[in-house]
């Protein structure tokens, strides 16, 4: 049987060729080198990249290599190209704009546009289609530079082949409708090298128009062009051609050889690694590095490897100080190894900028973890931010949990709109009890509590939400009638009731609008004519919020029909669209592994590094695992090491798991005597909150040290092998039992808890009744100037307190507020007189065990109403 190939050694001997290539004697081996080792990013040669930058003999060497120090986003570079941008003659000076633009050199944009109107035809060549490549769609200066282009075709075709069919592309992806008009054009010319050009440029836009061009040439054998054909539709996802280049790495012409092993790479399918790995010595290095980088890009799509680069990025950017930088990184939190992204999230949603924490949140939500969970609870408790808090209910919502479920309960209680979602949230995770909720907020007199009402009932994955989203459809605020149109849509439900509102917003100026109308309207199989532009027709908008609106259409259709919508968004120019689509990737997965994975494969070299690590990450859990050794020897006394250190791994992680579970039952104990005894005060009611929180994330730690321990029982097992020795075997039970003891200790805890839980809110609701929506009522009505409601509220509440015998210590505070309030308004000075004697008595009350800011307010009112006491008079 043959050994599995070693892809680690693979990997660095095709790395050390592309190196070694930057130090052959001949110049074009060396552009070809900079060439490769910039497309594949690779940090560890930009110094001698930069070295060649400034000293390389040859123009055309320190042009590219210049070029590739850009590419890869070696920033520490951008001085010396600067310098040597100043210095250089015309055909230089623009492969070091080109570098410093891709750099963040704002003003190289300008000089760029300079350089497109040099008398040299190469150099305003290069210098038009790096600014196309750096422009956004609608760049009128970009576009004008294309086009003044085009009265040289014929001149340019002698520098590149079919340069028309470029230009086109280049104004095609800046959306120059005419470009696009005329591509499709081409595709009908009798010349097939035109035809094929089209073809090609409409691919790299990831428009498959051309898809029967390209597959009609390379199934005619008589074609010279089945090569370029075989290689120009892998963007499509077609991988047809696979045969073709593989024939092709054994034919005489180095040119040709070249370009199969690049459509090699670019398919990377891991069978091909053993046709190329003859060229790693092929007679001509512009083959071997070919070769070279086609091996290095299809052993990177090892699981392994995507993961540890997109884990590697994450964590130098959530160190940063730059919070945009930190923020993006937050964003890929979900796309990561678990094991890597939980403590990463802790230390994201701790960040000190709130969108940093937002977007870490929204991240949480998508990791699904239990662990996720417990963090995101923990940090819901202290975040003082309403839109953090937002979005961090939403996440439980999102990823369930006994911890997600204790939480949302308690938050659901409260009044608001944060209330509101935590009610659906609630509902997502299998608690129906915020229906209620949900349905009285849907009817409430407040607009912000009706819409907040329909989107936790859109998010609530449950058909129980229905009726209150039947009752939003028919509200007078029309983003409230579309939210709810947009939820009963993903139920499928109340078709009549929702059309209307959806039919209604394809009229919208707005593009986002539109969008979230034909999804709704897509989901209910609605088909969408002569009404609005069809999603492929908003893809050509310069407008990136059209685009935009794309998005949620995708993630509505069946693959057959988002696919190719996908494989344009995530080949657009912008990057907030490449954002988007690429998290929207995820909607096909389940359904068509192998065309997600096609969409993945190209983003792992995007240009952005949030695309890159988002699109490794992803993938990493798509591509199968790779052999990356030859087969393991026989186990025997050799093994016996191995096993032991992993069984001593195993009674580590154990007696930190009855650590833990020590730490469970104490919990436990505690809290079973705290709701045992009736509450005295709020003081009270909040500790027996605190330790259901508590036991809850001491069950989830219980859990992850369990699965330590499961872990390293495996690599017990593993390190053994099939036949292990009578030593081995021993510990390899050892192992396996204090796993099984963790796993049921954990087991029972996890119930034990969401028991707790439940009880502890049964607990607290029936200390308090309805207290603490009276008394949040109160403050509502005090800050509104409605004192006799709040007085009505205050009333009820202390009737209550009264009952059951429990205490609350903002009940003075509050009410010192109210007679605070109520003497101001007050024309009568004996009326005046008493209520501020009131205000007194209570703020007084208050002051004795209160705290914080209240506590402040209260002493500091108390010496001015004794200053306005006197003033007044007996």
């Amino acid at each position: 049987m043959a050994r599995p190939l070693d892809y680690d050694a693979l990997r660095a001997d095709a790395q050390t060729t592309l190196r070694a290539s930057l130090r052959e004697v001949e110049p074009a081996v060396r552009v070809l080198g900079s060439d490769a080792l910039g497309k594949l990013k690779d940090q560890p040669s930009v110094p001698r990249l930069t070295e060649l930058t400034e000293r390389d003999a040859a123009p055309e060497v320190r042009g590219h290599s210049g070029d590739a120090l850009g590419t890869i986003g070696a920033s520490a570079a951008a001085p010396l190209l600067s310098k040597l941008e100043r210095a250089a003659p015309p055909p230089l000076k623009v492969w070091y704009a080109s570098a410093l633009a891709r750099l963040g050199d704002k003003g190289a944009h300008q000089r760029l546009l300079d350089y497109t109107r040099d008398k040299d035809l190469a150099v305003a060549f290069k210098a038009t289609l790096t600014l196309a490549e750096i422009s956004q769609p609608g760049d009128r200066d970009a576009i004008a530079a294309l086009k003044a282009l085009t009265a040289h075709e014929a001149e340019l075709n002698t520098i590149h082949p079919y340069a028309g069919a470029l230009i086109l592309t280049k104004m095609a992806a800046l959306r120059d409708a005419s470009a696009h008009q005329r591509l499709y054009d081409l595709l009908g010319s009798k010349d097939e090298g035109a035809r094929l050009a089209a073809a090609e440029g409409l691919a790299k836009l990831g428009d498959d128009t051309g898809r029967q061009v390209l597959q009609g040439v390379l199934s005619n054998p008589a074609s010279p062009n089945r090569l370029v054909a075989a290689v120009a539709q892998i963007p499509l996802g077609e991988y047809g051609g696979l045969a073709v280049l593989t024939t092709a790495l054994g034919v005489r012409d180095a040119g040709i050889r070249r370009l199969a092993a690049r459509g090699l790479g670019d398919i990377g399918e891991p069978r091909s690694v053993e046709t190329l790995l003859p060229l790693a010595s092929d007679q001509d290095w512009s083959v071997r590095i070919a070769a070279a980088a086609a091996i290095i890009a299809i052993v990177g799509l090892d699981p392994m490897v995507l993961a540890q680069a997109s884990v590697d990025w994450t964590k130098s950017a959530l160190d940063s100080q730059d919070w945009a930088v930190r923020k993006a990184a937050a964003g890929v939190l979900a796309d990561i190894p678990e094991k890597d992204a939980v403590p990463l999230l802790a230390q994201a949603i701790a960040d000190k900028d709130p969108g940093v924490r937002i977007v870490a949140a929204r991240s949480a939500g998508r990791m699904r973890s239990a662990h996720a969970a417990v963090k995101i609870a923990f940090a819901l408790r202290k975040e003082a931010d309403p839109g953090v808090k937002e979005q961090q209910i939403k996440a439980l919502g999102e990823i369930g949990s006994a911890t997600a479920r204790d939480t949302l309960a308690q938050i659901s209680s409260e009044s608001g709109r944060l209330g509101v979602i935590a009610a659906g949230s609630l509902i997502a995770v299998g608690d129906p009890s915020g229906k209620a909720k949900l349905e009285a907020a849907a009817a409430a007199p407040q607009p912000a509590l009706r819409l907040a009402a329909m989107q936790a009932a859109s998010m609530a994955k449950n058909p129980i939400v229905v009726p209150a989203l039947k009752i939003g459809v028919a509200d007078g605020v029309f983003e409230i009638q579309l939210t709810a149109a947009e939820g009963l849509a993903s139920f499928n439900a109340e078709k009549a009731a929702a059309i209307p509102v959806l039919a209604a917003a394809l009229r919208s100026k707005e593009a986002a609008v539109v969008g979230r109308a034909i999804a709704a309207l897509s989901r209910f199989g609605e088909q969408i004519r002569n009404q609005v532009q069809t999603p492929a027709e908003m893809l050509h908008s310069t407008d990136a919020r059209q685009r935009l609106a794309v998005v949620p259409i995708a993630r509505a259709l069946p693959p057959r029909e988002s696919v190719p919508l996908l494989r344009r968004l995530v080949a657009d120019p912008d990057r907030e669209v490449r954002y988007a689509a690429i998290e929207a990737i995820e909607t096909v997965t389940p359904k068509d592994k192998e065309q997600a994975i096609k969409l993945y494969k190209p983003l792992v070299n995007d240009e952005d590094p949030v695309v890159r690590s988002k699109a490794a990450g992803q993938l990493a859990r798509l591509v199968p695992p790779r052999a990356r050794t030859a087969a393991a020897p026989p186990a025997g006394d050799g093994s016996l090491p191995k096993v032991q250190q992993a069984t001593a791994d195993a009674n580590a992680a154990s007696s930190e798991a009855k650590a833990a579970a020590g730490a469970f039952e104490a919990l436990a104990s505690e809290l079973a005597t705290a709701t045992a005894a009736t509450a005295s005060d709020d003081t009270a009611l909040k500790h027996v909150e605190e330790l259901a929180a508590n036991l809850g994330e001491t069950a989830a730690k219980l859990e992850a040290v369990a699965e330590k321990v499961e872990a390293a029982a495996t690599d017990a097992s593993t390190a053994a092998g099939a036949t292990p020795s009578p030593d081995a075997a021993e510990l390899v039970a050892e192992a396996k039992a204090l796993a099984q003891s963790a796993h049921d200790t954990a087991a029972t805890a996890r119930g034990k808890a969401a028991d707790a839980a439940a009880k502890a809110r049964t607990y607290v609701t029936t200390q308090t009744g309805d207290v603490r929506m009276y008394l949040a009522a109160a403050d509502s009505a005090i800050r509104a100037g409605k004192l006799t409601d709040a007085q009505d509220s205050l009333d009820k509440a202390t009737k209550l307190l009264r009952k059951s015998g429990a205490k609350s210590v903002s009940l003075d505070f509050l009410y010192g507020r109210l007679y605070d309030k109520m003497a101001e308004t007050s024309h009568h000075p004996a009326d005046k007189h008493q209520l501020l004697q009131q205000a007194e008595a209570a703020y007084r009350r208050f002051a004795k065990t209160g705290t914080g800011r209240n506590a402040q307010t209260a002493n500091e009112r108390l010496a001015e109403i004794a200053d306005e006491l006197k003033q007044l008079g007996p």
